[in-house]
This record gives structure tokens, sequence and C-alpha cells, in this order.
């Protein structure tokens, strides 16, 4: 079961970037999608032990990571 739910979870986050990556390279998406993945799974988990998932401000913090990263110009 946890392997199917990682496995739609990562799915997901393709589609988030293939539709929405004004910068990144989209022809192997699994690549950023892992990356973006990797990265608001560590702030949620540092959020949630410090006890701020919560939090207004982290939220704002996190969209602006997400976006500056799928806007990232590709290299």
């Amino acid at each position: 079961m946890h392997d199917g739910f990682t496995a739609n979870l990562h799915r997901c986050y393709e589609a988030i970037v293939r539709v929405n990556a004004r910068g990144a390279t989209t022809d192997r998406p699994h690549v950023p999608a892992r990356v973006l993945a990797a990265a608001v799974a560590g702030v949620v988990h540092d959020a949630a032990s410090q006890g701020t998932l919560q939090s207004p401000a982290l939220r704002f913090e996190l969209l602006k990571l997400v976006d500056a990263y799928l806007c990232a110009p590709s290299r």
C-alpha cells in the first residue's frame, strides 16, 4: 500500500511539474518532481516536528519556494 501511495504521489508531482514549470525542463519530469517532492517533504517534516505546520507564514514561504523552483531557468 505504501509503495502504491508513493508512486501515485510522484505521478502527481510530475503532473505539477509538467503543467506549471515555466523554467524547468519537462522532458524528464520525474527528476524535478523528485526534487520538489523532497523539498516539500523536508519543510513539512520540519514544521511538524517544530509544531509550526499550521503557520500561515510557513505556508506562504513554502509556496514561494515551490514557485521559485518551478520558475527557475533550466540549464
